[in-house]
């Protein structure tokens, strides 16, 4: 799996320690700040549009399942602007999806998620769907 082709996108496997299974780290530093964490579930076979963070970083675990995450760079400044990637995973696997790449799932086997970000849904532009062409045409974004 290549992993490098959007700047400051990061996957990390998760490993379990007995009955404990570690999702951030204080040595992640993942997000500059805290703002809200979300659970949810997702049967196989669903898919998730599009979702963009305009302002914030988000930190998606993937704890049961198995799903393929796709991303598209919007930050006009990015050298992989209006690029994509593909991350195929079993559970448990992180994803640290910086502001402005837009993030949509594929569910091969039924997912249970937790999704940190650096502000609350209330806070900033978000815009809970997009398509691709329309993420494309929008001329990216800050």
């Amino acid at each position: 799996m290549k992993t490098d082709i959007i700047p400051d996108v990061a996957v990390r496997r998760l490993t379990p320690q007995g009955d404990l299974l570690v999702l951030l780290r204080a040595e992640d530093h993942v997000l500059r700040r805290f703002g809200q964490a979300e659970f949810f579930s997702l049967p196989a076979g669903s898919e998730l549009d599009y979702r963009l963070r305009d302002d914030a970083d988000e930190y998606v675990a993937i704890l049961r399942g198995a799903a393929a995450l796709e991303l598209l760079d919007t930050r006009l400044e990015s050298p992989a602007y209006q690029m994509g990637m593909k991350i195929e995973e079993s559970a448990p696997f992180a994803v640290l999806v910086p502001w402005g790449v837009a993030v949509r799932f594929h569910v091969a086997k039924p997912i249970d998620v937790v999704r940190f970000s650096t502000h609350s849904s209330g806070e900033g532009a978000e815009r809970s769907r997009w398509t691709e062409d329309e993420l494309r045409s929008r001329g990216g974004n800050r």
